[in-house]
């Protein structure tokens, strides 16, 4: 038995459980989850940005980059998370768009003066080029990106 088998049997009997203990039919169960895994499928998501991959994704690149600084306890990054996703898929191949979540990786956070989240910071040639701190609509990053390109 390798040791995805033991979560796989758990999960297979979550499922069961789940269906007898429901109204819900194995078929409709079938049908949510197609439905969630379609809605999910060729879903474009802002980079994942580490402390490791700072330095190379962010201040090496030749086109502008959008960092998103957030955590995961935090509502209004919670807000601002789908919009960077759909920024990133927008401007896919004419910016980088990532997001550092600031409880794994504080080093960057604390150099460029991240002391609220989220806080998107914009930047060009290596250089901060722009901030913007708190909950903003998406046309407020597009225009900051536009302006760069």
């Amino acid at each position: 038995m390798t040791q995805e088998q033991p979560a796989l049997f758990l999960l297979i009997k979550l499922i069961n459980n789940y269906i007898a203990e429901t109204d819900i039919t194995a078929v409709s169960f079938r049908k949510k989850i197609d439905y969630f895994c379609s809605s999910s499928k060729n879903k474009i998501m802002a980079l994942e940005i580490t402390d490791a991959t700072f330095e190379e994704t962010v201040l090496k690149s030749d086109i502008p980059v959008v960092v998103d600084f957030w955590a995961a306890w935090c509502g209004p990054c919670r807000m601002v998370g789908p919009i960077i996703d759909e920024i990133s898929k927008d401007y896919e191949g004419k910016a980088v768009v990532g997001k550092v979540d600031v409880d794994a990786n504080q080093e960057f956070a604390a150099k460029y003066g991240v002391r609220n989240i989220p806080t998107v910071l914009i930047f060009k040639g290596g250089e901060l080029v722009g901030r913007q701190v708190g909950v903003a609509p998406k046309a407020t990053y597009a225009e900051a990106i536009d302006g760069l390109l």
